[in-house]
């Protein structure tokens, strides 16, 4: 049996509500309904493959992050289960039993941000809609309005009496109807005091009557996406108003200081635009943490946005702003497990882009991309980071 095992093939999920798969990372399957894919054979198979050692594709992306020295998302995966009490289980046969779950309502968002895509943002749905020059950026993306389907939301209400652990993403979910609905019902079946709930958010607005239900959970986990201040963020999240968040940081962060059953964990997308500035976010964030007693996560951006795209003065620039952010680090204490993941992360990302030869396809295509966006949205890359790519 192999020894790279992950529990979420048997008790986890991500469920949106176009298509289902065994965790945010892996690929989806086309379907609205989460409890016909528990039940499907492309679930099975994905066990068997981590049991035999013969991963998918998906699965493979976690086995080689690990072994460069990133964090994967099978180890988060694990610890989360871990910390929520879920017994793991490894028969193929066993009928998945969901308990930590990450829950997609819908696309509908007030961001556009560079990393995201159609089937995430509403805004990019309709962008693209309007640009179909940026078509050929989405073209693994389904265009038109999605919503709240209510046979996919009596799924996840079906799931309510296993769970322990459930995450809200988006889209963005203090705005979408849906997370009221479920989490209302948790409330009402009375299983709010063995839930963790977890919500995923821009921190660009704040629900009072999602915030009002959080009394009424075992836990709270904020998860704030931060991925650059002031300009940065504005440019790299389009929709961002950088005084406005933080006022809503602020706000967090002293109701994180009023309840001891609230926890706040900053966490920021790193790509090959915000790796630009990195160092000013990790500052950020870094601060807010001693400052609210808060945790701090990164995950690395794959793809055509993954910082190794850089090339020229723009890899410079990159390795300067991570070469500034590691004695930040440092000093915020490297005995802390948050604090020393992100720090071998950001080492991990300077030693590829201090040793790898940058692939002149993949620097075209991002000078592309960001031409294209720059142009669709009014902004401008050398404003805001200083030079020309």
């Amino acid at each position: 049996m192999s020894e790279f095992y992950c529990s979420s093939p048997w008790h986890g999920g991500f469920f949106c509500y176009d298509e289902q798969s065994v965790c945010c990372g892996h690929a989806p399957v086309k379907m609205s309904s989460p409890k016909q894919f528990l039940a499907s054979e492309h679930v099975k198979i994905v066990k068997q493959g981590l049991l035999s050692g013969n991963l998918t594709e998906s699965c493979q992306r976690c086995k080689t992050t690990e072994e460069q020295g990133g964090k994967s998302l099978r180890q988060i995966f694990l610890r989360s289960h871990e910390l929520n009490g879920i017994e793991f289980s490894r028969d193929v046969d066993a009928p998945s039993r969901p308990q930590a779950i990450e829950v997609r309502l819908s696309n509908l968002c007030n961001f556009r941000c560079r990393i995201c895509k159609p089937n995430w943002s509403s805004l990019i749905d309709r962008e693209v809609r309007d640009n179909p020059s940026l078509k050929k950026w989405h073209i693994d993306s389904d265009l038109g309005h999605r919503s709240n389907d209510e046979e996919f939301i009596d799924d996840i209400v079906e799931l309510i009496p296993d769970l322990k652990w459930i995450n809200f993403t988006g889209g963005e979910p203090m705005i979408i109807p849906g997370m009221l609905t479920i989490t209302n019902a948790i409330v009402e079946q009375g299983h709010g005091k063995d839930i963790t709930l977890q919500v995923t958010t821009n921190v660009s607005t704040i629900n009072p009557r999602i915030v009002e239900c959080f009394s009424q959970f075992k836990y709270v986990q904020l998860t704030l996406s931060i991925d650059g201040v002031d300009t940065v963020a504005e440019y790299t999240r389009d929709g961002t108003n950088w005084p406005r968040m933080l006022e809503n940081l602020e706000f967090y962060g002293r109701m994180r200081l009023d309840n001891n059953r609230i926890g706040i964990n900053t966490n920021i997308a790193l790509n090959a635009y915000n790796v630009l500035d990195v160092d000013k976010v990790i500052a950020f964030v870094c601060d807010y943490r001693k400052r609210y007693h808060t945790s701090l996560d990164m995950i690395v951006v794959e793809g055509m946005l993954h910082p190794s795209v850089l090339s020229g003065v723009a890899r410079k620039h990159a390795i300067a702003s991570i070469d500034k952010s590691l004695p930040i680090l440092e000093s915020a204490g490297l005995d802390q497990h948050d604090v020393a993941t992100v720090h071998s992360q950001l080492v991990s990302v300077n030693r590829i882009l201090e040793t790898q030869t940058p692939e002149e396809q993949s620097w075209q295509t991002f000078k592309e991309y960001t031409v294209d966006l720059d142009q669709a949205r009014s902004q401008n890359f050398s404003v805001v980071f200083g030079f020309d790519l």
